[in-house]
């Protein structure tokens, strides 16, 4: 029995060694995995403050998107997004268009205007009329320290 016992022994020592080993083994595992642990708790750390700083930029944009000139002071200048209003042609606009026109003046039309003449029909002076002192009479007296022009 002793030689039973004596390799029961052994095997008991050779276990012991083999978990001793395998606790050596899963020990660096554990530290290894906690120094990880440590490093992906600050990477989240950081990407928290980024999806935070990115949403607060995301309200602010979509903020000034929904501003525009119809329900703000903005001039309609600065709308820059947002759905354009079709308005419908105007008919002489469509008609200026089909024909190859431009707006004003077309150079084969006829000219109109008030031409000069040397020698006119009639000559119509335009004076002002005369100026009133502090009690409304009409005077010639100065008003606000300007006299009047003297008649022609």
């Amino acid at each position: 029995m002793a030689a039973g016992g004596k390799q029961g022994e052994n095997e008991v020592v050779a276990e012991n060694d083999r978990l001793r080993n395998q606790v050596g083994r899963l020990t660096v595992g554990i530290g290894r995995l906690t120094d990880e642990n440590s490093e992906l708790i600050v990477e989240i750390v950081e990407l928290r403050a980024a999806v935070d700083s990115f949403a607060r930029k995301i309200a602010s944009l979509e903020k000034r998107l929904g501003k525009n000139s119809e329900n703000s002071s903005l001039p309609p200048s600065s709308d820059l997004f947002g759905p354009k209003k079709d308005k419908p042609e105007n008919a002489n606009r469509a008609a200026r268009r089909a024909l190859g026109r431009k707006p004003g003046k077309q150079p084969d039309a006829e000219g109109k205007h008030l031409a000069h003449v040397d020698d006119p029909d009639e000559v119509r002076p335009h004076t002002p009329p005369a100026l009133h002192t502090r009690n409304g009479r009409t005077g010639t007296g100065q008003v606000n320290g300007y006299r009047p022009c003297p008649a022609e």
